[in-house]
């Protein structure tokens, strides 16, 4: 979050001499006011010469100057979630927040810079894990905009530019009012096979442009921006001079932009330096990823697939009437880095007399056997399962559940009515750890 420390420049300069007696007006201040304001003091004068009065009167004047500031904070609370294979679609994907604000005393043309800080720690939200990597792509793809009404999509006349793959995106808003603010948006694509637990965070600098639209050097009080330079000149009452009135911020993350070099700078926010800065990130959310295996072990004329030791023979079973099946789902963390709590399994198995497959009824014989492990596709990358054969030959007719956590299976019943597995706790799962279930069906030869 940014740290902001307002400065008030006091504007006033009057001198008024006279001999005799002086009425004089009350003192103007500036504060506030709007740039090129012009303020007037009038000085009354009265006297009497030889019992006759006399008047006089004078007025001075002033133009109010620039007081530049403007003010960036993110909306975000915390780490914005992603999920792997999602597109930059605004809407639709979270987005980054920041609140662009203009507190100087005059229209200000706006420019903000996009800078991509790979898995920068952004101050104030949650503590990253392990060592904090980023997620593709690399370099960042997405979409920024000035979201003129919030409501997270780009309507027409809303400015909008895609994530430059240089690191540094350049957006200009146009005016903003005084005490006017704005939001921009960010959004971007994750690979889908990106894992939970990987960063990408942002900083959004701020600058003010001049009426030519180039960034501000500097003002006339001796500030300069990044890349530029000022002098502090004397103060002219009758021209309109800008000084820089902006914030700092504390945070490490929060550095500055040269926006006349188009340099990304590793200094820290400093006060008076023409621009606003804060941060903000996004996080991919654990992915637990889920696939479903079966084949056929047993058919009444080939006979069984695997022996008694879980090794493949030479019989190629084949899915007709009276053919026993191994059905396993498998489940797998792959985030890389983050626990998934309470996984469960439930699983529907179409079971009545006009149906095809079969379940919870007495073994379908003794003779048929399992494999010592199945591999499938997990979201795009092979996983094996190893299975627990001894218990889940023990009995045919159970659900056998092994969970991420424990090394052998447990056997429980079919749900009731149509046999369903309800319930099957799987557990923690812990970054890579594996869990399934694992049961049998018959193929209908009623």
């Amino acid at each position: 979050m940014m740290v902001l420390k307002k400065q008030t420049r006091l504007v006033l300069g009057l001198l008024a001499s006279s001999i005799g007696t002086l009425g004089l007006m009350p003192m103007a201040f500036a504060e506030g006011t709007s740039s090129n304001t012009l303020v007037t003091n009038n000085v009354s004068l009265s006297y009497e010469v030889n019992s006759v009065t006399q008047t006089g009167a004078a007025a001075i004047s002033f133009r109010v100057d620039c007081k530049l500031n403007l003010d960036v904070v993110t909306q975000n609370a915390d780490w914005v979630t992603t999920v792997p294979g999602q597109t930059a679609t605004p809407g639709t994907a979270n987005a980054l927040d920041y609140l662009v604000t203009n507190l100087s005393n005059d229209t200000v043309l706006v420019r903000v810079a996009l800078i991509d800080r790979a898995a920068t720690a952004v101050t104030g939200f949650a503590a990253q894990i392990l060592s904090p990597t980023t997620f593709a792509p690399n370099p960042a793809t997405g979409t920024m905009w000035n979201d003129l009404d919030d409501d997270d999509v780009i309507d027409v006349g809303e400015q909008s530019v895609a994530i430059s793959a240089s690191g540094v995106t350049i957006l200009n808003l146009g005016g903003l009012a005084p005490d006017a603010d704005t939001n921009i948006k960010v959004v971007v694509d994750v690979d889908s096979g990106a894992l939970g637990s990987r960063y990408r965070s942002f900083t959004l600098v701020a600058t003010a442009l001049n009426g030519g639209g180039s960034p501000f050097p500097g003002d006339q009080s001796g500030n300069a921006a990044p890349g530029g330079s000022s002098s502090d000149v004397p103060n002219d009452i009758n021209a309109v001079e800008v000084v820089f009135a902006d914030g700092n911020s504390t945070n490490a993350e929060d550095v500055r932009h040269d926006f006349i070099n188009s340099t990304t700078l590793t200094s820290l926010d400093a006060l008076s330096d023409g621009q606003a800065v804060d941060t903000s990130g996004f996080i991919t959310l654990v992915t637990l990823g889920v696939a479903k295996h079966v084949e056929v072990l047993y058919d009444p004329i080939s006979g069984n697939r695997y022996n008694g030791s879980g090794v493949a023979t030479a019989e190629n079973p084949k899915a007709i009437p009276g053919a026993v099946l191994l059905y396993v789902i498998g489940v797998v963390n792959n985030t890389g880095s983050v626990a998934a709590a309470s996984v469960q399994i439930d699983d529907d198995i179409p079971d009545a007399a006009n149906e095809v497959l079969v379940a919870d009824q007495a073994n379908p014989t003794t003779a048929v056997d399992v494999p010592t492990s199945v591999t499938v596709k997990v979201s795009g990358t092979p996983v094996t399962f190893t299975l627990d054969r001894t218990n889940i030959t023990s009995n045919l007719d159970q659900v056998w559940v092994r969970g991420c956590a424990t090394t052998n299976a447990s056997g429980q019943a079919f749900g009731g009515g149509d046999p369903e597995i309800d319930n099957a706790a799987i557990g923690t799962c812990n970054a890579d750890q594996t869990g399934y279930i694992a049961y049998l069906v018959t193929v209908n030869d009623a």
